[in-house]
């Protein structure tokens, strides 16, 4: 019985071990709400790093979105 189990799992791992090719995305999407200085907080330019804010003309900014962009 164990002699299946172990081929059985061998077997689940070289089939499903193969599978790994997984491509990364250019970018990280990172969600926050925006609202809680100094944390993040939104602002009308792009000034002293502020990022985009994707839907909307404003941008994002505070200690999170650094971290984020490090």
């Amino acid at each position: 019985m164990k002699k299946i189990l172990l081929s059985l799992f061998t077997a689940l791992l070289i089939t499903f071990g193969g599978m790994t090719s997984i491509q990364a995305d250019e970018y990280l999407r990172v969600g926050m709400e925006a609202a809680y200085a100094p944390f993040n907080w939104t602002q009308n330019d792009n000034t002293n790093g502020a990022v985009p804010i994707e839907g909307t003309d404003q941008y994002a900014n505070g200690y999170d979105v650094q971290v984020a962009k490090s």
